[in-house]
């Protein structure tokens, strides 16, 4: 039984140079948001004080390793899926798409088990000392504790995107980002 396929699952079967540019887009104005997010942030922040500054400073390179956790993880939930969807085997496709959900709630678990316990040595690890340390550890853990909720959506877009469908990726990645 043939299943009926998505708009985006067609544009990925098609012309490669028109996938490319069509999936492209999206993804830029995402890492675009991203940035400028970070900015105006810094921006905020710095007005707070230049101990709270650095202890933004301290936190984020742990932040982007947690995004980079998720990320890689949908990175290969992109892959395998993606494969499975061009060879035509909805079975591998969908036996793959599970299990990248079971992996990816599992991992977003841990991260939040081990960044909230280890908070403190990370943040040290990256030079917190003195009192930016404590800001750090204030700000750090309301990130960490709430890290499940950046590790699965970054793996799990890669099922959006596996499916060639970066539009609804993007939307969701920016509501998900008004929201925080």
């Amino acid at each position: 039984m043939e299943r009926n396929e998505t708009h985006g699952v067609n544009l990925l079967r098609g012309n490669p140079k028109e996938a490319v540019k069509k999936l492209a887009l999206p993804l830029m104005l995402s890492m675009m948001v991203i940035s400028l997010y970070n900015i105006i942030d810094s921006f905020w922040v710095a007005g707070l004080g230049a101990d709270q500054l650095a202890a933004v400073g301290f936190v984020i390179p742990l932040e982007f390793l947690i995004i980079s956790i998720g990320t890689s993880l949908g990175a290969g939930i992109t892959s395998v899926v993606s494969r499975y969807i061009g060879e035509k085997d909805d079975k591998m496709a969908d036996n793959a798409a599970a299990h990248s959900v079971l992996l990816t709630v599992l991992a977003s678990v841990i991260v939040t088990f081990v960044f909230t316990i280890f908070a403190k040595e990370l943040l040290m690890c990256v030079g917190g000392r003195g009192i930016a340390l404590e800001y750090a550890m204030q700000y750090g853990h309301i990130y960490f504790l709430a890290s499940i909720f950046v590790v699965m959506p970054n793996a799990l877009y890669g099922l959006l995107r596996s499916e060639g469908d970066t539009k609804r990726t993007m939307y969701v990645w920016y509501y998900v980002q008004l929201s925080t």
